[in-house]
C-alpha cells in the first residue's frame, strides 16, 4: 500500500468552524482516552481494550507509522479558532489496491447534534476521492468510499446520507454505505 499524505492544507469548513489535523497536540490523549470511555463511542467503533490515556498516547504515536504504511489516516476534527480541541474524529482505513477505503468517524458528546459529523465526513470523502495534483496533496483520487453503521444507527445513517453515501445494503450485520467519485456532488 502507498504512504497516506496529510490533507494539505489542512481541510477545514467555514461553516461549522471545524478543521481535520493530525493527532499529536497537548491534550489529545486525554481527549482520545474519555472519547474510547463514552458509551456511544464504544457501541458504535473498534475501541481498544486498554482505554486509559498512556494507551491513547501509544495510538497516538502510531499513527505516522500507520499513515506512511498505508494502512490509515486518522484526523482530528477539531475547532479553527482553537485547534487544541478535540471535537471527535474522521479517517480512513481497509484501503485496498482497487482503490477504495472505509471511512469512520466518532463526536465528543458535547459536539454532537451540531452538524460537525456530517462536514467532517464530508470533508475526508470530497478530498479522498479528488484527484489531487501529482503529488496527491490535493486529494487521494480514490475510486470509492465506503462505510458500515449499525442496524438502526440513525445518527451514523443520517451523517452518511447528509455527506452524499448511499445505503448499499447489509453484510455481517452492518448496513453498508459507499460514494464513488463519479457520484460526488459538488
Amino acid at each position: 500500500m502507498r504512504a497516506l499524505p496529510l490533507p494539505c492544507p489542512p481541510l477545514a469548513d467555514r461553516l461549522t468552524g471545524i478543521v481535520l489535523r493530525p493527532w499529536g497536540d497537548d491534550g489529545d490523549a486525554e481527549a482520545l482516552a474519555a472519547a474510547w470511555a463514552d458509551a456511544e463511542v464504544a457501541a458504535r467503533t473498534q475501541v481498544p481494550a486498554d482505554t486509559s490515556v498512556a494507551a491513547a498516547r501509544t495510538w497516538i504515536v502510531g499513527e505516522p507509522e500507520r499513515r506512511s504504511r498505508g494502512l490509515a489516516l486518522d484526523l482530528v476534527v477539531s475547532r479553527a479558532e482553537d485547534a487544541t480541541a478535540v471535537l471527535g474524529e474522521v479517517g480512513l482505513a481497509h484501503l485496498d489496491r482497487a482503490g477504495r477505503a472505509e471511512v469512520g468517524f466518532w463526536l465528543a458528546p458535547d459536539a454532537r447534534g451540531k452538524g460537525l459529523a456530517t462536514a467532517a465526513v464530508r470533508l475526508v470523502t470530497v478530498w479522498a476521492l479528488h484527484a489531487g495534483g501529482p503529488d496527491r496533496s490535493r486529494g487521494l483520487a480514490l475510486r470509492q468510499l465506503w462505510a458500515r453503521t449499525a442496524p438502526g444507527d440513525h445518527h451514523a445513517a443520517g451523517v452518511l446520507g447528509r455527506a452524499g453515501y448511499r445505503l448499499r445494503g447489509q453484510a455481517a450485520g452492518s448496513a453498508i454505505w459507499a460514494i464513488g467519485a463519479a457520484n460526488l456532488r459538488a
